[in-house]
């Protein structure tokens, strides 16, 4: 089954579930059982939640996303040493208007997913992170194999 993830939606797939989603600084969190052949996708907004809010949807900011995705692996029992991960996005799309002083929503998205996947020793495999183009990923949750298409090509990672 094919589905389409949008902004602060995760989803797990097995077998041959094919799970896409369109970034620009937003980050796209793949996550992989390499034994069990499970996928699981996170569609990050904003690294971390406005201070009032934090029960908000737990994929939309990074801080509640990596813990969030994790868990939802291992209730399909998968064992973290089984997992490797895949980052997307977090490009700068309108780098033009930002001064170089401006705070990249990009960059934050990118630094902090980063950190949190290193934090939990879940090997980053594969990345293609910043830059000023969108990007569309597309994860077999068979493979574990992820298409990033840009408007230079498509890649395998």
């Amino acid at each position: 089954m094919e589905y389409y993830l949008k902004i602060g939606e995760i989803k797990l797939g097995t077998k041959d579930d094919i799970l896409r989603t369109i970034l620009g600084s937003c980050i796209g969190l793949c996550l992989w059982d390499k034994k069990k052949h499970i996928g699981g996708m996170v569609h990050i907004m904003l690294p971390t939640p406005p201070e009032k809010n934090c029960s908000e949807n737990k994929g939309k900011y990074a801080t509640t996303a990596v813990p969030t995705i994790l868990n939802a692996m291992l209730k399909k029992k998968s064992q973290k040493s089984d997992l490797v991960a895949k980052i997307f996005g977090g490009a700068s799309m309108f780098a033009k208007l930002e001064s170089k002083n401006a705070n990249n929503i990009g960059e934050r998205n990118y630094s902090i997913t980063y950190n949190l996947v290193k934090e939990l020793h879940i090997p980053i495999v594969a990345e293609d992170v910043k830059g000023t183009m969108g990007r569309s990923i597309t994860l077999n949750c068979s493979t574990g194999i992820v298409l990033v298409k840009t408007s230079k090509g498509i890649i395998e990672k």
